[in-house]
């Protein structure tokens, strides 16, 4: 092969582009060239991307902000350093690291990100767990101790648990010593959730799961709520809550009805959570907290469902119906870095870096 050849081929990668909104079929596995590295900027070599509900809603039409076509998806990942845009940084070459916020979209073998969103991965979690990292125990640890102020010995309920929010919030109140109860909907979701700290685990279908919340807590009640459904389980949970309590909004999908009342007599506090507005202080705790739980062996995102990043379609229809922790692997963890030579930023969309604005719309994009 000629040097220009190889030149080319080097410069080209394979990603999942989106043409068109919609189904999961309409995520293709094509070439583009590899990202232009820029100031303060990473360019990572992906070994894994983890499927959030953003990257759902964005390839579905659905979402608040609809993304330019084509483009592709793809928030959160993990892999190895390729390139650095800045000397003086702590992330170099050949390191292992997950990220958030990638401005490229990471269903790629590369992708731009920020690099304050990137953070060391340990070698005691795999690529895939390392994936999941930022969307799940970033946002649990922000919204039940940055947001929720939850302590020692307090009572925490965690509704939708199976999901891997749920889970990283049951791990992190277990190791701050706090009493965890849980709400799941599957059988296998209530183990999972036993698994992985909730001394008590109920059923979203049993209609006295107040009841027994009230009964294991000696009528005392609740300190703490985390919601990931709030249209079916904030009204239940509401009346749950001690005086002072503190009710979590992490998600919604759907209208919801609150007598301020309930609030005001008893003083409870309803916070919402969106990881947009994380400043970098919270970054910086959040992500000494998920060291801390790495090295002390109790933080383990565990991985439902693996596939190959030409399955992106597959992998899609299976995370919009269910709530487990799905990835992508997009090369495998033997697979050396080699020399590339970048070529342009392409097709940068809005839609994944809320630091990026539009010639339409001058008003910042935010995303969770």
């Amino acid at each position: 092969m000629s040097t220009q050849s190889q030149e080319m081929q080097e410069c080209n990668m394979k990603a999942i582009i989106v043409r068109e909104l919609g189904k999961p079929e309409a995520l293709k596995l094509e070439r583009t060239e590899v990202p232009k590295l820029g100031e303060k900027q990473v360019l990572v070599k992906i070994h894994s991307v983890c499927i959030t509900p953003i990257d759902i809603y964005l390839c579905k039409g659905t979402h608040c902000v609809t993304p330019t076509l084509p483009f592709t998806p793809g928030r959160d990942g993990a892999g190895i350093v390729a390139q650095v845009g800045d000397s003086t940084s702590r992330i170099k070459r050949g390191d292992r690291v997950y990220f958030t916020r990638s401005i490229t979209g990471c269903y790629a073998q590369y992708a731009l990100v920020n690099i304050k969103y990137v953070f060391p991965l340990s070698v005691k979690l795999s690529y895939s767990q390392g994936a999941c990292l930022a969307s799940t125990y970033f946002t649990a640890y922000r919204a039940l101790i940055l947001k929720g102020k939850a302590k020692a010995h307090e009572a925490v309920l965690v509704h939708g648990t199976s999901g891997g929010i749920g889970i990283a919030s049951c791990q992190i109140a277990r190791a701050r010593y706090m009493n965890v109860y849980g709400i799941a909907k599957t059988t296998e979701g209530r183990a999972l959730m036993k698994e992985n700290g909730a001394q008590m685990v109920l059923s979203d279908d049993d209609p006295r799961y107040p009841e027994k919340i009230m009964e294991i807590t000696d009528n005392r009640g609740i300190d703490v709520a985390l919601e990931s459904h709030a249209e079916s389980s904030i009204e239940d949970d509401i009346p749950l809550l001690k005086t002072y309590g503190r009710c979590v909004l992490i998600g919604s999908r759907g209208d919801i009805y609150i007598d301020p009342r309930d609030l005001i007599t008893k003083e409870i506090s309803l916070v919402g959570v969106n990881r947009a507005n994380t400043t970098e202080a919270d970054w910086k705790e959040s992500e000494r907290a998920i060291q801390t739980g790495i090295e002390e062996g109790w933080l383990r995102p565990p991985i439902s469902h693996t596939f190959a990043i030409e399955d992106a379609p597959k992998a899609h229809t299976l995370a919009q119906v269910s709530e487990a922790l799905v990835t992508l692997t997009v090369c495998r963890e033997d697979e050396p870095l080699e020399n590339i030579s970048p070529g342009y930023h392409g097709n940068i969309n809005p839609a994944f870096n809320p630091e990026i604005t539009t010639q339409k719309s001058r008003e910042e994009v935010v995303l969770p």
